[in-house]
């Protein structure tokens, strides 16, 4: 209630600035220029990212990728995005996703699928990140110094990625596995949580009987990022933006950067808007485009969430 209520007043406080900054005429026209065919393709791509997400739940609960009660994971997958960005418990929508495996296999097992899923999702990200600013550096007219940065960045986030990769496969490891066992024999009333974190970590490493599938899992989590960069551009589009597809994939590894930094707003209302805002500057863009482009993906993102409570 509380996060939902700061939704609320933080969205009005984003309009009041958006008008304050004149960014209506340019997000009209965004909105005029994508007209509907724009609008049904934007929800469309939405419809597409949530469909990859759903697909790579079943691969990692060893599933085949498509299924009859492919609808349930979809679901689940929608309801869990609502969920986040409305309610203050983060990890609640993980609890919609294990609850659409938890009709074909135990509690650890499918928290397992959950755990395994989301280091994949993670291993996309930083996949996709590491593109955007290595396109960045490579393109853009920037200092060597930067250009280094830049590159040497791209370059940390795709060893995370198999650093990622490798965590999955073959566990956190003895020291990590000793120092939770510890906590547990420290605090008598962690015990059962720590024994249960332990089976589903045990579960969330691929077995002979689910083989990992690393390959088809990255490439649907890529997919869904990839979907996000397309949206991107179509919106770019609308609002005459030069060199559209730089400009998506660096505007999505922001927004993604973004959101691992302030993890702690609810939605990140204003802090996307914000950054989009300080990118177009940094290209010489107008901001009010800036802006605009982000009240755009924020409307699909709110209209998203809305549709997925009412799902619930």
């Amino acid at each position: 209630m509380v996060r939902a209520g700061w939704t609320v007043l933080a969205s009005a406080a984003l309009l009041w600035v958006a008008r304050r900054m004149e960014a209506g005429p340019a997000l009209l026209a965004a909105v005029h220029r994508l007209g509907v065919a724009g609008v049904a393709a934007v929800l469309a791509l939405q419809l597409v990212s949530f469909a990859a997400e759903a697909a790579s739940l079943r691969l990692c609960a060893g599933q085949p990728l498509l299924g009859r009660d492919l609808g349930c994971y979809l679901r689940a997958c929608v309801v869990a995005q609502a969920v986040n960005t409305f309610t203050p418990l983060g990890q609640l929508g993980e609890a919609f996703k294990a609850r659409a495996l938890s009709r074909r296999m135990s509690a650890e097992q499918s928290g397992g699928a959950v755990l395994r899923h989301n280091y994949l999702m993670a291993a996309g990200s930083y996949i996709a990140v590491a593109v955007g600013l290595a396109a960045g550096a490579a393109v853009l007219s920037i200092s060597p110094a930067a250009r280094a940065v830049g590159l040497t960045a791209a370059a940390a986030f795709l060893a995370l990625a198999a650093l990622t990769t490798q965590v999955m496969v073959r566990g956190i490891g003895a020291r990590a596995q000793r120092g939770i066992a510890a906590v547990g024999r420290r605090f008598p009333r962690l015990g059962p949580a720590c024994v249960a974190l332990f089976r589903i970590e045990l579960a969330a490493r691929p077995s002979a009987e689910r083989p990992p599938r690393l390959a088809t899992g990255l490439a649907l989590n890529l997919a869904r990022r990839s979907v996000l960069v397309v949206e991107a551009v179509i919106i770019l589009r609308a609002l005459s933006c030069d060199r559209t597809l730089l400009l998506g994939l660096l505007s999505q590894s922001t927004a993604q950067l973004i959101t691992w930094a302030t993890a702690f707003v609810p939605a990140q209302l204003g802090t996307t808007e914000g950054g989009g805002l300080l990118l177009f500057q940094a290209l010489k863009l107008s901001a009010q485009l800036g802006l605009a482009f982000e009240l755009v993906r924020r409307s699909r993102r709110m209209l998203v969430a809305t549709l997925g409570l009412a799902w619930l």
